[in-house]
C-alpha cells in the first residue's frame, strides 16, 4: 500500500493477517504527510482487525523518495517519528540506498520474535547475524544522506 490507497481495505487486512513483520513506506514529500499519517492509522486499525498487536508486530518506518526536493528533512520527520519504538530508514526506492537497509530492520525484529519461541541460538545455534546472511547473503547497506 502506499498513501492515499485506503480504498485497498482488504488487500490491507489480508497482507496483514500473514505478517511475520511490516515495513511502512512513506513519502517524504512535504505536502504527503496527511496521507502518510491517514495510512499509518489504516494500517494500525486493520492489524487490530485481524488479531495483531501493533505495538509488538516487527515494524519498520522507511522515508522514501529521498532524491527529490520538495522533502521534508530528516530533522522534521525525526521529530514528529524519533520518540515512535520502531526504527526509522531513509531511502531512494528507485536507486536502492535505504531499502535493504529497511529490509534487514524487519528482519532483525522477526528474528527477536523467533528467538523468544524457537531458542534459536541456544538450540540451534542460529545468531541473527546467520539467520540475516541465510535470507539475504552477504549484502551491503547504503543508506541516503538526505
Amino acid at each position: 500500500m502506499v498513501p492515499g490507497q485506503v480504498q485497498h481495505d482488504s488487500a490491507c487486512k489480508a497482507v496483514l493477517s500473514r505478517a511475520d513483520g511490516v515495513s511502512f513506506v512513506a513519502d517524504s514529500q512535504n505536502d504527503q504527510s496527511i496521507n502518510n499519517s491517514e495510512l499509518f492509522q489504516n494500517v494500525a486499525v486493520n492489524e487490530a482487525r485481524v488479531g495483531l498487536d501493533f505495538q509488538k508486530l516487527p515494524l519498520v518506518v522507511q522515508f522514501n523518495k529521498r532524491d527529490l526536493t520538495n522533502i521534508l528533512s530528516r530533522e522534521e520527520i525525526m521529530s514528529r517519528w524519533g520518540l515512535a519504538p520502531w526504527p526509522v530508514v531513509f531511502s531512494v526506492a528507485i536507486t536502492g540506498p535505504g531499502v535493504m537497509e529497511t529490509f534487514r530492520q524487519v528482519l532483525l525484529q522477526v528474528f527477536t520474535d523467533i528467538e523468544k519461541d524457537y531458542n534459536l541460538a541456544e538450540e540451534h545455534g542460529v545468531s541473527s547475524d546467520d539467520f540475516l546472511t541465510g535470507i539475504m547473503g552477504d549484502v551491503s547497506f547504503a543508506e541516503t544522506d538526505r
